[in-house]
């Protein structure tokens, strides 16, 4: 069986300093606090909390000074649940749980999605490795709704890992949804096809979040490389800007951009940095910023973008602070706070809050 991955594509209207998302209030990978000391490099975190939780890869959100995530247990009967916390403590405010039969999934730790928590109507949308939908009161943790999708609508065609994202192009929206045959826009408003582009992908790994910016659309896989996309002014059309099929590969690692130049974790050369409209690769850290493998990954957040401040959680559980721009990168701090992990973190003011397959820890970071 593989994954089904579904996106709730619904407004978020948390506060500013919430994460109510997969990758931020934006969804975008920007943190960028309010305040930011500016000895940062020199401040050593404090460990909050840690509390034990089930396995799983999904990111953690918070809002309100709440803690959310999906977890999985396997004994002594297999359920798949979500969790909201308390930001200060820890302690377990509510969980709601569901079976689930993983069977010989693979990589089958747990969920993969984020859950999505939408403030203005009180609600915490999840979504399960097997393709359970749930709907839940934000308070009470009270199921409001609860469908398998697989078993309601069916799912002929193999399903990927990517997040779908809404874009806004010459005054139309669409939604991107990258899977493992092709790289679609759809109409948000009636799921029309809008546009396709062939991009057959090995194993069905199209994962990492694309990034759109001034009309053009990159997506980078693992076993297949970078296709950068120009929109058109017809929402119907797209063309091949350019791509490159061996020395951008990226994988599960989000890019960011800045200044015409995209970051992003490639498999063989660690994080390097190139030029959107071209390709043209600048610099790579040679692996230095997570470990070399058949699967790297980090989490990479803009802490001041304007500076070209960066932090990252990397797999091996390490915090990093790193200063980036066209030309180069430095390392400015790297503290251990997690064991291994590819699940995204929550950045909410001064705090980081991250979980691996087994803890989710709570940091004050100055």
């Amino acid at each position: 069986m593989k994954p089904l991955i579904l996106a709730f594509l619904l407004p978020t209207t948390g506060l500013a300093a919430d994460w109510p998302q997969f990758r931020g209030p934006n969804a975008d990978g920007r943190w960028n606090p309010a305040t930011l000391p500016a000895d940062i490099a020199n401040r050593e975190p404090i460990r909050l909390w840690t509390a034990p939780i089930g396995g799983g890869y999904g990111g953690v959100t918070v809002t309100e000074h709440r803690v959310f995530i999906m977890e999985r247990q396997s004994e002594p009967t297999e359920l798949e649940s979500v969790t909201c916390r308390d930001a200060d403590s820890g302690e377990l405010i509510w969980r709601h749980d569901w079976p689930v039969e993983y069977g010989d999934l693979p990589y089958g730790n747990g969920p993969r999605a984020s859950v999505l928590l939408d403030t203005a109507h009180r609600r915490a949308f999840a979504f399960g490795a097997t393709g359970v939908a749930v709907c839940l009161d934000l308070d009470s943790g009270e199921p409001l709704w609860q469908i398998d999708t697989v078993t309601e609508f069916g799912g002929p065609d193999p399903a990927g890992y990517s997040t779908p994202m809404l874009i806004q192009h010459k005054g139309h929206s669409q939604m991107i949804v990258w899977g493992p045959k092709h790289i679609q826009s759809l109409d948000p408003a009636k799921g029309h096809l809008l546009w396709k582009h062939p991009y057959p992908i090995t194993y069905g790994v199209s994962i990492a979040q694309p990034l759109f910016h001034d009309g053009m659309l990159l997506v980078s896989g693992y076993w297949h490389g970078t296709k950068c996309l120009r929109l058109g002014g017809d929402p119907k059309k797209a063309s091949l800007l350019w791509e490159n099929e061996t020395d951008l590969c990226g994988l599960m690692s989000a890019p960011l951009f800045r200044d015409g130049t995209v970051f992003l974790l490639d498999k063989n050369q660690g994080l390097q940095a190139f030029d959107l409209g071209t390709g043209k690769v600048h610099w790579s850290d040679d692996n230095s910023l997570t470990q070399a493998g058949r699967n790297p990954q980090f989490s990479l957040v803009w802490m001041k973008e304007s500076e070209g401040l960066a932090a990252l959680l990397n797999a091996e559980g390490e915090l990093i602070y790193l200063k980036v721009d066209d030309e180069s990168f430095a390392e400015l701090a790297r503290h251990q706070i997690l064991g291994k992990t590819w699940a995204h973190p929550a950045f909410v003011e001064n705090r980081i809050y991250a979980r691996s397959d087994s803890s989710l820890v709570a940091w004050k970071l100055w």
